[in-house]
């Protein structure tokens, strides 16, 4: 407390750690206040997140969206079950590539090495096919609408229609019958 240079520099000093309390006491406030906000939008985020998947694996069709580099940005249990991919493939933040080296793997795309089925693939992914059927293991068919998205990914959507295939191929075969001369 005196008022000689030795006190006004004790002064000074004190009165700098004071500011610095109140400057560290005020930026752990903003950094609490931040914390709080990034924890509800993340809270909020997650919430909707759940909710859209829950609709998305309510769908009685398979869904996939991809990103521009072909990764896996959402997919649906439905997409998931049609064409039997093992879960820790068919999942957000894996490549395309790797679904389709199961796919190149397990024949669905014919002989030859998995490596070039998947490369042929992957270049013709480039490409716009709005719409194909696919067939699954199992003999089972899929309608298959592939949609580019605005940001260069693209969105495919496919359907179970092996029921109706076979209904429209037994009409083919019962109309080949009732038009033969007897």
């Amino acid at each position: 407390g005196s008022d000689d240079e030795l006190g006004r520099v004790v002064q000074a000093y004190n009165a700098l750690q004071l500011e610095r309390a109140v400057a560290e006491r005020k930026l752990r406030e903003q950094q609490d206040a931040l914390e709080l906000l990034v924890n509800e939008r993340t809270a909020e985020v997650t919430q909707k997140t759940n909710v859209l998947q829950t609709i998305l694996d309510s769908m009685a069709g398979g869904l996939m969206a991809v990103d521009k580099n072909l990764i896996i940005q959402t997919i649906n249990n439905q997409f998931i079950e049609f064409y039997q991919f093992p879960p820790d493939v068919a999942k957000p933040g894996a490549p395309l590539r790797d679904i389709l080296l199961v796919r190149a793997r397990r024949g669905d795309y014919g002989d030859g090495d998995p490596e070039e089925l998947v490369q042929s693939r992957l270049e013709k992914y480039r490409t716009v096919i709005e719409r194909y059927v696919d067939l699954l293991p199992g003999n089972r068919r899929v309608e298959v609408v592939r949609t580019p998205t605005n940001d260069g990914g693209m969105v495919l959507v496919c359907d179970d229609v092996t029921d109706r295939i076979k209904a429209e191929e037994a009409l083919a075969q019962e109309t080949e019958v009732l038009i033969l001369p007897h």
